[in-house]
């Protein structure tokens, strides 16, 4: 059959359309409220998420070449370039106060509570860091102990645990007596 014989090549009026339109089975109807709905399908859900999933894909990038720009400016720097970089990381050590401030403040957020701290500053001949070595006799849980332990460790990045002893009185207890060992890394030159 030719597109003429089907008469497709000239206007449909209302009734030869309602004609052609009742030969359509009802698989065919079906068939095409499929496609209709593949289409809305795609246009209205998967092309919004293919716009977000490119998006998410260019921050992506963007924070890895942003990560990867300081290592690749210390690899082509000269040795003394990277140890100014690697003495910059320390503070100076005027601001040991602040220092302890933020480790009270832990202290305080946890419930730990704290006994008298001795406090051991310490340089050697020639170096430039200073250690300022903290010990700190607690008391608290041990989930309490543990997050003032993570909590300094983030406040203070130039911090260090050199040791913790835990001491129960009772196994029952649910209190821990502990002894804290924290060393400062401090810049004395600046």
């Amino acid at each position: 059959m030719t597109i003429l014989q089907l008469g497709l090549a000239r206007p449909m009026s209302l009734t030869s359309f309602r004609r052609r339109f009742a030969l359509v089975s009802r698989e065919g109807l079906f068939g095409g409220a499929l496609i209709i709905l593949g289409i809305g399908f795609a246009t209205m859900i998967l092309y919004p998420v293919n716009q977000q999933r490119a998006q998410a894909q260019a921050q992506l990038q963007q924070q890895t070449a942003r990560a990867n720009q300081p290592a690749v400016k210390s690899a082509h720097s000269t040795p003394a370039e990277q140890l100014i970089e690697f003495y910059q990381f320390f503070p100076s050590q005027n601001s040991v106060p602040q220092h302890l401030d933020k480790i009270y403040r832990a202290a305080q957020v946890h419930g730990i509570q704290l006994a008298q701290a001795n406090y051991a500053p310490s340089t050697e001949k020639r170096a430039r860091l200073l250690r300022y070595q903290i010990t700190l006799p607690v008391k608290g849980s041990y989930v309490q102990l543990r997050k003032f332990v993570a909590t300094v460790l983030a406040a203070v990045p130039n911090a260090s645990l050199d040791n913790i002893n835990f001491e129960r009185q009772k196994i029952g207890d649910q209190t821990i007596n502990a002894k804290i060992k924290l060393t400062l890394y401090l810049d004395t030159q600046t």
